[in-house]
């Protein structure tokens, strides 16, 4: 039987039905024979990455969807390999790359598989679809036969081959952070020309109805509410970046300024003999000695140290509103189903990184300071001696114009122009390492608000997997994997060690995030930080970096800090009670390493990829319709029943 025979060539071995098992990560072995009937009229979906990780397939029947694991040859093979401005390049490469990108595609029958299998697959003809942005990319050429298509926002591209004839063709295109989205490969039964329109319109529609079987959600408007709430709270961190990052770089600088002034009026204060054009080192050692006590300099540092903090912390914002972007992205496309546990890993991500991050920054900003205020210093003293003809007496009268003229050097000085440079790109360190976490927080932050409806998501889900309060799986498919995940395994049973404390921390947690919710408070947790030792170290070891024993702030916040080598003051996130509760318990998401999680969500990235294929095979039923693009290559086809089903690969790009 035909069916059967491909049956045979797609499964081979392992298949689960979507509803039925209670161990779908450990199926049983299936005589495939007996299955056969099960794929007449089927549309079946693969994700079929460079690296062939994957085995899962995907079947869309009238009947319902199932996944299979696959222990045999497929039809067809598809490789896509990439260049950028000539040689050819991984595709991590042609992320946001500039220049002249190309993409060669080749699908062709395999030559691998069994001979069965090969004559199947020289009856089905392929067909292999793409995009782009336009607001990326300029001109596009490709190979004869293959249509490009301009429609909005995208540039679609669409190409096929005769039944059993390899598809081979290559698009160039002239790029500016070039972006594409995955390739999609459908193979079909031959066909009357409007019989393949109404095949990739199936393979369309049914690629959606995969997406909502596994997300448990459907294309009606569940959860536009909850998205239109989020949509509001990201254009409002967005408008308190604007606000927030405008006003601290403007006091940053004029505090930085003023830094600099008090800087080097210690220094002139503490000349001696004739100006000169270099620094004189005498003279660093005693303003090093006033970075301690009630004095111009030692206050100069505090404020910038509270500049410093004070910018940093503005891009936090921007941190919380990319973050509610992607959430809201990620509800679009999976709904709210394991939402939770997402947040919570993704909050402890975001905080590692911002703190590691933000100590590499000030580490850097440390060892920027020291050239600049020396080559600040250098600049200035020549500037001095030049008003004062180098006599001592008259450098206090002659500084604030020796500090005037050294300012508007920076254009000439190419030294001044790059330690500035340096000093700039360690502040944009420190505002990046701070936007994580503020991502961080806004984890934190939606994950409280609207544990409620997050909650509510789930109570369709395995009761097993509920009760146990450690995440919700995110479909009944999923469900199978983490029930059997939760009975049989040793990670599942520590899950029962929560405590009545996390669960009375969270609830008190609620309570407070929803009267901030409704006072409409920001996502961002303002932080704690104090980097003044870290700031009053810039004049202390301009004079160590000369072999000077400098002086240093002795109060509180120098203890806290490490020197210049070291990591640098840590940012103290408010960690919230039931997290740290659940940290020392050893079943929070946070300390993910102490417990086995199941991990439902490769088949929920899996068919997510897949989703990413429908405009692409709505825009493919276009072109192969009467006017389309593709109509001239199919006008010769005619019908053939076999085989009866229809098959898309879908291959990850950017």
């Amino acid at each position: 039987m035909l069916t059967a025979g491909l049956a045979a060539a797609l499964c081979a071995a392992l298949t689960v039905p979507a509803l039925m098992s209670t161990h779908a990560d450990q199926p049983a072995t299936t005589n495939v024979e007996g299955l056969a009937a099960r794929f007449a009229d089927d549309d079946l979906f693969m994700v079929n990455s460079a690296a062939d990780s994957s085995r899962r397939m995907y079947a869309v029947s009238r009947n319902g969807t199932s996944h299979m694991q696959l222990d045999g040859s497929l039809p067809f093979t598809l490789d896509v390999s990439y260049t950028l401005n000539g040689p050819n390049v991984p595709v991590d490469r042609l992320n946001n790359a500039s220049g002249m990108a190309g993409v060669h595609v080749v699908a062709r029958v395999n030559d691998r598989a069994g001979d069965g299998i090969q004559q199947l697959a020289r009856q089905m003809r392929p067909f292999a679809f793409f995009s782009m942005p336009s607001a990326v990319v300029g001109d596009v050429s490709a190979s004869d036969g293959v249509v490009v298509q301009r429609d909005g926002s995208a540039i679609t591209v669409a190409a096929t081959a005769n039944p059993g004839s390899t598809l081979d063709f290559r698009v160039y295109a002239d790029a500016k952070h070039f972006s594409m989205s995955p390739v999609a490969l459908a193979v079909l039964p031959q066909s009357a020309p409007t019989g393949y329109t109404a095949q990739l319109q199936s393979l369309a529609r049914n690629s959606t109805t995969l997406v909502n079987s596994i997300t448990g959600e459907n294309n009606d408007d569940t959860n536009a509410r909850l998205i239109g709430e989020l949509e509001r709270l990201r254009e409002r961190e967005r408008v308190l970046a604007q606000q927030q990052i405008a006003q601290a770089d403007a006091a940053h600088k004029r505090a930085f300024h003023e830094y600099m002034a008090a800087y080097v009026s210690s220094y002139t204060a503490h000349l001696s003999g004739s100006v000169g054009n270099s620094t004189q080192l005498t003279a660093l050692v005693g303003t090093a000695g006033e970075l301690n006590g009630d004095t111009p300099l030692a206050r100069a540092v505090t404020n910038l140290a509270g500049a410093v903090n004070a910018r940093s912390d503005a891009y936090q914002h921007i941190g919380a509103a990319d973050e509610v972007d992607w959430i809201i992205r990620r509800i679009r496309q999976r709904g709210t189903q394991g939402l939770a546990t997402e947040l919570s890993q993704r909050a402890g991500m975001n905080s590692r990184d911002g703190a590691q991050n933000y100590a590499a920054g000030q580490k850097q900003l440390s060892n920027a300071m020291i050239p600049y205020s020396m080559a600040y210093t250098d600049a200035y003293t020549e500037n001095l001696n030049t008003l004062t003809g180098g006599d001592v007496s008259r450098a206090q009268a002659m500084g604030a114009q020796a500090i005037a003229q050294t300012d508007a050097q920076f254009g000439s000085n190419s030294t001044l122009t790059s330690d500035q440079a340096k000093v700039d790109a360690a502040m944009n360190e420190l505002a990046q390492a701070r936007e994580h976490t503020g991502a961080s927080s806004a984890d934190r932050q939606i994950a409280l608000r609207y544990a409620d409806r997050f909650s509510n998501a789930a109570a369709n889900a395995s009761g097993a997997a509920q009760n146990a309060g450690l995440g919700t799986p995110v479909s009944a498919i999923a469900s199978q994997v983490y029930d059997g995940w939760l009975a049989h395994s040793i990670g599942g049973k520590i899950v029962g060690a929560r405590t009545k404390a996390i669960a009375d921390a969270q609830a008190k947690e609620r309570r407070q995030q929803g009267e901030d919710a409704q006072a409409g408070a920001s996502l961002v947790v303002a932080s704690d930080d104090d980097a003044a030792a870290d700031v009053s170290k810039f004049a202390g070891s301009a004079a160590a970096g000369l072999g000077v024993k400098g002086g240093g702030a002795k109060d509180d916040a120098a203890h806290r800090s490490s020197d210049a080598g070291g990591s640098g003051t840590p940012h103290r996130e408010r960690v919230p009670e039931s997290e740290r509760l659940a940290t020392q318990f050893g079943v929070s998401d946070l300390a993910s390493g102490l417990v086995l999680h199941a991990d439902p969500s490769q088949v929920v990235d899996e068919t997510v990829i897949i989703g990413q294929a429908q405009p692409l095979l709505e825009a493919g039923a276009a072109m192969s319709g009467p006017s389309g693009g593709l109509a001239s290559q199919l006008a010769y086809d005619t019908a053939d029943h076999w085989p009866n089903l229809r098959l898309l690969l879908v291959r990850p790009t950017l």
